[in-house]
């Protein structure tokens, strides 16, 4: 089981609210699939919230990583 997440549901934007189901079905870790995406976990973390954007560069690289399984 991955560790205990420390981003809330009601903090997350919909893309943090896919991100923190994907985790929990593919029982990864968030460090784990910031490092299949290629991009930095702090920087995915951050993406997960309300009131962010992400860059384009780090949302192409997240669904590449969903959609191919690396």
């Amino acid at each position: 089981m991955p560790p205990r997440l420390q981003v809330k549901t009601e903090d997350c934007s919909p893309l943090g609210l896919y991100v923190l189901q994907y985790l929990e079905e593919q029982d990864i870790s968030m460090n784990h699939l910031a490092e299949l995406a290629g991009v930095p976990q702090p920087r995915l973390r951050g993406a997960c919230f309300k009131g962010t954007c992400p860059t384009p560069e780090t949302l192409r690289k997240l669904a590449n990583s969903i959609v191919t399984g690396k």
